[in-house]
């Protein structure tokens, strides 16, 4: 970790940096309510709905945690010419995110992730993914928007939740010359040869390999495995509650755990990703990045925080006594 400096002294430089995100997006919705009742119809609670809330989700987390941070982001993505969709594009403006590279498609339509509350206990969620791939026509207009972006940018991450992102369009974003953080979902891991840097969760690598979590050796195992399968320079696979591995070639490093008790886990991959490639890009080193991000994951699922990281919410965190005790454990 960089030396603490002066309290007016910013100990992340982001001012400058530019990123692109490219994958999909999401909207979520959220019914908060409170249970009286069971329904008459079937033994389950009633829900009766006192507040409804909008986030944008998947990708757009990623693209709006960097504008929070005050990074110049481009984001690509693909949306229906749905209701969903204009209200994604919507909030997108409002975040202060250009929509110029969101390519909208008719006939498909944009992802839901609709969660029910009855307090803070998730009671059930509902899904409506995209019925089918997008057309050969929306991918091209995706891949021309890559090269375009992807001229001027520091860095790219690639958010994949498997309902997008295309073989071409991996390729296009790797080709570019821009360093490329993988957020990766598991059934496409094996497609991203010769990125930068890959992050998952645990079940995610635990998935993609086929090794069941036991201990610190089959965690290791998970890691060397998708290591040596993608030839990524940097694999970085997190799990809150027991810290997070850093794999580089045969060198393993472990990221103890924060000490913080996540209360929700919505969102977070996309926030620790966001915060490490904001800060590689910002010229730190891959395994400092990872553990400024690892924590600022922890901090911000342990507070729930919707109204994601700013520039100051991280450079406080950086300067407190919690962080620099937490800096000085060995992994």
């Amino acid at each position: 970790m960089r030396n603490k400096g002066s309290l007016n002294e910013p100990l992340l430089n982001l001012k400058g940096i530019s990123a692109l995100v490219i994958g999909d997006s999401a909207l979520d919705r959220y019914s908060v309510g409170a249970v009286n009742r069971i329904s008459p119809d079937a033994p389950v609670p009633l829900v009766e709905v006192q507040r409804e809330f909008f986030y944008l989700g998947n990708s757009a987390n990623a693209a709006i945690q960097l504008s929070s941070l005050g990074v110049d982001i481009r984001y690509i993505t693909v949306v229906g010419e749905d209701p969903e969709g204009e209200m994604l594009l919507g909030y997108l403006k409002r975040g202060g995110m250009s929509p110029e590279g969101v390519v909208m498609e008719r006939g498909y339509n944009t992802q839901i992730v609709h969660r029910v509350l009855a307090g803070r206990q998730q009671v059930i969620m509902i899904q409506r993914n995209p019925k089918r791939p997008i057309r050969k026509s929306t991918e091209a207009q995706v891949i021309k928007n890559i090269k375009n972006y992807s001229k001027e940018t520091d860095i790219i991450i690639l958010s994949d939740r498997g309902l997008m992102l295309t073989d071409e369009m991996i390729s296009a974003a790797v080709s570019s010359g821009s360093k490329v953080i993988a957020n990766s979902n598991s059934e496409n891991l094996w497609k991203y040869n010769g990125v930068y840097a890959i992050r998952m969760n645990r079940s995610a690598a635990e998935a993609a390999t086929g090794i069941s979590y036991v201990n610190e050796t089959s965690i290791r195992n998970m890691g060397l495995e998708i290591s040596s399968r993608t030839n990524c320079r940097y694999l970085l696979i997190t799990w809150l509650e027991d810290g997070a591995y850093i794999f580089t070639g045969d060198s393993i490093n472990h990221i103890p755990p924060s000490g913080y008790n996540p209360s929700s886990f919505t969102g977070i991959g996309d926030m620790i990703t966001a915060v490490l490639a904001a800060t590689v890009a910002s010229g730190v080193d891959f395994i400092t990045a990872s553990r400024i991000a690892y924590y600022a994951g922890s901090v911000a699922a342990s507070e729930n925080i919707k109204n994601f990281l700013s520039i100051e919410k991280i450079e406080s965190m950086l300067r407190s006594d919690e962080f620099s005790k937490w800096s000085q454990l060995k992994g």
